[in-house]
């Protein structure tokens, strides 16, 4: 089977990341290699990250010789953004799955998605385009987990579990079976979430509640 060559667009903390994952996913014998980087700071062209080269700017992405594309950055709208100009210009974008997570085979993936080590993704499931799902985080029967969301790592979401496109979950939330949080809003890390919120909240506390609105294109820091 003939491998195919990912270029990680963002060579920063979640774009390294992605290229854990696809080395991991080499070693394994899975047809799949990092080829390596397009990164904006100038400062990176032309030099070595994680072991993968720097290749150029975003703008290069036409010029690159490579299979697909995954975008590396954490931000969920300057994801979205990168994500688009990519289906626009009618390239190819990667979906990375860690071998160590374990995927249900009635899950959906969306396409250039991430799912992280040891995450869990359950049955009947689905997973947006281009959203991030970390290590360890567990997604389980029959959620729906939107476009460009983020889930940091070791969130959990038990059955029938929703969150909307664009969602920012921070590290260990958890969501109560029928939980769910509308578009574009920030969970704080530790969260406990039962029941329902309207899209644009920030979210926070044990059990979670409504801590203000979101202005529009705003992102919130979770930890």
């Amino acid at each position: 089977m003939q491998s195919s060559t990912v270029v990680i667009i963002g060579a920063g903390g979640h774009g390294q990341t992605i290229a854990e994952a696809l080395f991991a996913a080499t070693r394994a014998g899975h047809p799949v290699r990092a080829a390596g980087f397009l990164d904006d700071t100038p400062e990176l062209r032309g030099t070595t990250v994680a072991g993968l080269p720097v290749l150029g700017p975003l703008s290069h992405a036409k010029d690159v010789e490579c299979d697909a594309f995954i975008v590396g950055i954490g931000d969920n709208r300057a994801r979205k953004r990168i994500f688009d100009e990519l289906r626009a210009a009618a390239l190819t974008v990667h979906t990375v799955i860690h071998p160590t997570a374990v995927i249900a085979t009635t899950a959906h993936i969306g396409e250039g998605t991430y799912i992280g080590a040891n995450a869990l993704i359950g049955a009947a499931s689905a997973i947006g385009d281009d959203t991030i799902i970390n290590g360890a985080g567990c997604v389980g029967h029959h959620n729906r987990i939107g476009a460009h969301a983020h889930l940091g790592p070791g969130v959990n979401a038990a059955g029938h579990v929703i969150i909307g496109d664009g969602c920012e979950i921070g590290t260990g939330a958890n969501f109560l079976p029928d939980a769910s949080v509308g578009a574009w809003s920030t969970v704080m890390g530790g969260a406990l979430v039962a029941g329902s919120f309207e899209g644009g909240a920030l979210i926070g506390g044990a059990p979670a509640r409504l801590l203000r609105r979101l202005d529009t294109g705003e992102r919130s820091e979770v930890s």
